[in-house]
């Protein structure tokens, strides 16, 4: 089975990988299991970059294929945000309740109907530092 490292501390986004990938006979490889202090701030001025860089950081110190992505909600009335800082739209650590409940309350003084995107980018970085790229978005 060829393996893979997920570039990503969130366990949830670990199982949602394996459930994935593994019918493709690929093994995830979870950061959290490997006790790592690597770190990557994501500094990017696109989900892109910030994928990109995740990925690039962790195949380059792993010596591993691995896979980062970066992802945000993009509100049109609020001008697109939260977008890149969907993830941290409130305290580190905070629950997607937490964060959906915020949001509405950014939304409250908007009529409705509200439009949004959700835009995806997906960096898989090889060992080589080559890094293969795609992004997605889905209108709602």
């Amino acid at each position: 089975m060829k393996q893979l490292l997920l570039a990503s501390r969130n366990p949830g986004k670990c199982r949602e990988m394996r459930v994935l990938l593994q019918p493709l006979g690929i093994e995830i490889i979870d950061v959290i299991e490997l006790a790592t202090e690597v770190r990557v701030d994501e500094i990017g001025k696109t989900y892109a970059e910030n994928a990109s860089l995740k990925a690039g950081i962790f195949a380059e110190h792993f010596h591993i294929c691995a896979i980062g992505d970066d992802t945000g909600l993009e509100v049109d009335v609020l001008e697109g945000a939260p977008g890149l800082h969907s993830a941290r739209l409130v305290d580190p650590g905070g629950s997607d309740v937490e964060r959906r409940n915020h949001l509405l309350s950014l939304l409250g003084s908007h009529p409705r109907p509200w439009t949004a995107r959700f835009r995806c980018a997906v960096a898989l970085a090889g060992q080589d530092g080559g890094i293969d790229l795609a992004e997605g978005e889905c209108e709602g």
